[in-house]
């Protein structure tokens, strides 16, 4: 039985049991909402999401050198 959210119209007969109903069941699986300008073009919104990860991944590699560079200064002069 499909959630009673995702029905048109609902099923219960009144408000209470209709509360109840919903209470009671899991949330649809429906997929997350986009923003309006990614629902008209999913592609572009697939890019920018692998932009964002590419560059997290910049972020964090630098973070790693700049430690990594840190820690051989500090044995060189030790």
């Amino acid at each position: 039985m499909p959630h009673l959210l995702c029905q048109s119209p609902p099923q219960a007969s009144n408000s209470l049991s209709l509360a109840a109903a919903i209470l009671s069941q899991q949330p649809c699986r429906q997929p997350a909402i986009m923003k309006m300008e990614d629902k008209k073009e999913p592609a572009t919104w697939l890019e920018n999401e692998k932009k964002k990860e590419q560059q997290r991944r910049i972020k964090a590699n630098r973070r790693n050198k700049e430690e990594t560079d840190r820690e051989q200064r500090c044995e060189e002069r030790d």
